[in-house]
């Protein structure tokens, strides 16, 4: 057999203590949930933070690709030029003009 035994919402209060812990569990309920609200607005903030500093890096990455690539096609340009030179002077050394055509080191 099953008795049946209820009790009032928290018998150990007065009705005035009553109203007074409601208010205070409302307040603390509130008080974490907004603290919740900003641990959460802070931690977007932080990710929108983060993205925008790998973005950033990302960009400087691409930069600095861009500058090497830029001086490797200049070194490449400069030492294919300093070769042509090298070449006109080969040429002139053994006399040969340059509107002179050559198929196998004879002249055409």
């Amino acid at each position: 057999s099953t008795f049946r035994f209820d009790l009032p919402n928290l018998p150990h209060l007065s009705d005035k203590d009553k109203e007074a812990y409601k208010t205070q569990v409302r307040e603390r309920e509130e008080a974490l949930e907004e603290k919740r609200r900003q641990e959460e607005r802070d931690m977007q903030r932080e990710q929108r933070a983060q993205q925008e500093a790998v973005r950033r890096n990302r960009h400087r990455q691409k930069e600095a690709l861009l500058k090497e690539k830029e001086k490797r096609v200049e070194q490449e340009d400069q030492e294919k030029q300093e070769a042509e030179v090298e070449e006109v002077k080969k040429k002139k050394d053994r006399g040969v003009e340059e509107d002179d055509v050559y198929v196998d080191d004879e002249k055409v």
